[in-house]
């Protein structure tokens, strides 16, 4: 009786821990199941769809892709740059094929790039109805535009286009008209024998070692007198010595006579 009251002992000590065992490990296994749940990455759904483009076939799509607008054109993924795309990156905009991509790329050879995504339609084969269809998705960088022309430029244009055309015969003949209103230079050979009684200050400053002081002097003293009845009368004037007037003497006279008849 003693053994199976020790062995019935016994039996209920292994059960009680192997409760306390199986506790353990439940508590252990539900704590580690809400940390995994915790910390995983959200899964995405994945769908299957069969489409009518391919009849009898299937892909698979995540289930976000049906909400992708349906105004871009399937042909255009992203925005391209009309300046540096290839011919196959433009053959991707909507009514654009290869001859128009050759037309884009040669018209922004020769003319040093577009500066706006407007200056495409300047493009053969490119009308309103295309750059409508493509404006959303065509860029260039820094674009430029020309500014208006202000009202005062506008003037001055209009100014200048209503300017009359000089003709030659019209230029040659104001030459000729300026020609002859420049003063004359007068010269002493043209203007020989000189009249002491008649000569101005301009005449007489051609005679030589007469300046405007001394043909002020000569003036002066012929009011004086009444007028020089002999040319040798040029020495009553102090300034001037016997050897100068030898010298002044050809070319000078005292009426309607030269200065040799006077003598």
């Amino acid at each position: 009786m003693a053994y199976d009251s020790s062995k019935s002992k016994g039996n209920r000590i292994i059960t009680a821990v192997v409760i306390i065992c199986a506790v353990i490990i439940s508590v252990v296994v539900l704590a580690a199941s809400k940390y995994v749940s915790n910390n995983a990455e959200p899964t995405t759904f994945i769908s299957k769809q069969t489409t009518s483009a391919y009849a009898g076939s299937s892909e698979y799509i995540v289930s976000e892709a049906s909400s992708i607008s349906s105004e871009i054109p399937s042909e255009v993924t992203l925005y391209i740059n009309i300046n540096t795309a290839s011919k196959e990156e433009l053959m991707k905009l909507k009514g654009i094929g290869s001859s128009i991509a050759d037309e884009i790329i040669s018209y922004r050879s020769n003319n040093g790039g577009f500066r706006n995504i407007e200056e495409i339609m300047e493009v053969k084969g490119i009308g309103k109805v295309t750059f409508s269809d493509i404006s959303e998705f065509i860029y260039v960088d820094s674009p430029t535009y020309e500014e208006p022309e202000s009202s005062e430029e506008s003037a001055e244009n209009t100014t200048t286009e209503s300017k009359p055309v000089v003709t030659e015969r019209e230029t040659e003949a104001e030459t000729t008209t300026t020609e002859c209103a420049t003063e004359h230079v007068l010269t002493l050979e043209e203007c020989a024998p000189i009249n002491l009684n008649t000569a101005s200050v301009e005449e007489l400053i051609l005679l030589p070692h007469i300046d405007e002081e001394s043909a002020l002097i000569i003036i002066d003293i012929r009011e004086r007198i009444g007028g020089y009845s002999h040319v040798y009368e040029i020495l009553l004037i102090e300034t001037i010595t016997q050897a100068q007037a030898a010298e002044i003497l050809p070319y000078i006279c005292v009426g309607t006579e030269e200065s040799g008849e006077n003598e």
